[in-house]
């Protein structure tokens, strides 16, 4: 899974500034007037507070210096703190967010086997191809990472083979496909074919495959390798793909030709930023790394929200900001008037399929 860390943060009672890619720096000023009745009219500087938190969302402590009051907090709380000691503290966030929930999966890979791919983009090499070895990589990555079962469908002018089912292991899904097919090798059913490139004829038996196979709390995924544009045009598949949509997540490859528009336009789904799932790969080499990481169940939406206990919060969207893990964004601020009561703070996210995730924090003021 790819990984989307909540690195490190720095929320501001008066205010936030951005730091670095990965941190952000305070910007509340050095000293604050005290809203104590004793201490009125004397400033001072607030007390420094840091939170830690991460998904496991352990028991929550605080650990509190006596002579200064500077404070950890460690998970979510809600946390006790005096509001006139930390009144115009930064409060530094760290913490790691969730990996993508893992779900049930059903993996369908339909093949194009046509003679522009055999003879030219991805031809036998040492008795394999690039796509038999995404293929496997494929398989070998989501079956580490919890419940995923498998199917093939190759085709050209029309479907050669096809598994019976899906399978949770290479060995049962490869055995299957010799069982059903006329060839005598696997990579002969993978990386072999003649004529033309019928998408329509793939992406309609990929999706009776996947319906056959269908079962509550499994999301399927069809994954379709092909490197030209359909032949005859009128075999692009259009209206079956969006029958498929409304069930199962496509994602396309186009190997070596720029003739993807159809693929990436009218077959692919879309992320949850509107972005279709669609590479295009120079070379058969790619294409197992590349398939490997198109398959990745990863967060692909992050919100953070922020608020004064009982007020009216706002919601920042951060997923502009994520890169490699790690994201910076522009000042947020929360007054103090808007904390009257404490601080809440929530950073919600999505991954790939839909799922949403959500982590919470809050701190009550005690005075």
């Amino acid at each position: 899974m790819k990984e989307v860390k909540l690195v490190i943060l720095f929320f501001a009672v008066t205010g936030v500034s951005c730091g670095d890619k990965t941190s952000f720096n305070g910007s509340s000023p050095e000293g604050v007037a005290d809203v104590t009745p004793e201490t009125k009219d004397v400033t001072r500087k607030p007390a420094s507070l840091t939170w830690k938190w991460d998904c496991s969302e352990e028991n929550s402590y605080a650990e509190v210096d006596d002579q200064t009051s500077d404070s950890v907090l460690y998970g979510p709380g809600p946390h006790q703190l005096s509001r006139s000691k930390f009144v115009g503290s930064d409060i530094h966030f760290e913490g790691q967010a969730c990996n993508a929930k893992s779900v049930k999966r059903d993996i369908l890979f339909v093949i194009d086997i046509s003679s522009s791919m055999t003879s030219g983009s991805d031809p036998k090499v040492n008795d394999t191809c690039g796509r038999l070895d995404a293929i496997k990589k494929v398989i070998a990555v989501s079956a580490e990472h919890g419940d995923a079962r498998f199917g093939i469908v190759t085709f050209a002018s029309f479907v050669s083979d096809q598994s019976s089912q899906l399978f949770a292991s290479q060995d049962e899904l490869f055995e299957d496909l010799l069982a059903q097919s006329k060839k005598k090798k696997i990579e002969d059913i993978i990386c072999d074919g003649t004529t033309n490139t019928n998408y329509e004829d793939g992406l309609r038996t990929g999706f009776d495959l996947l319906s056959a196979n269908a079962e509550d709390f499994r999301v399927q995924e069809l994954y379709l390798i092909s490197d030209g544009r359909p032949v005859p045009s009128s075999s692009h598949g259009k209206a079956v793909a969006e029958v498929i949509r409304e069930k199962a997540t496509i994602a396309t490859v186009m190997l070596g030709s720029d003739n993807d528009g159809i693929l990436r336009n009218d077959i692919a789904s879309e992320d949850q930023a509107g972005n279709p799932l669609h590479v295009r790969v120079e070379n058969s080499q790619q294409l197992a790394d590349t398939l490997a990481t198109l398959s990745e169940n990863y967060i692909e939406s992050s919100e953070l929200s922020f608020a004064g206990v009982g007020k009216e919060g706002k919601t920042i969207d951060i997923s502009n900001y994520i890169s490699s893990g790690s994201f910076s964004f522009d000042d947020i601020r929360v007054g103090v008037e808007d904390a009257v009561d404490g601080v809440a703070v929530q950073f919600n996210y999505k991954d790939r399929h839909g799922n949403s995730y959500n982590q919470n924090g809050k701190i009550n003021w005690l005075d």
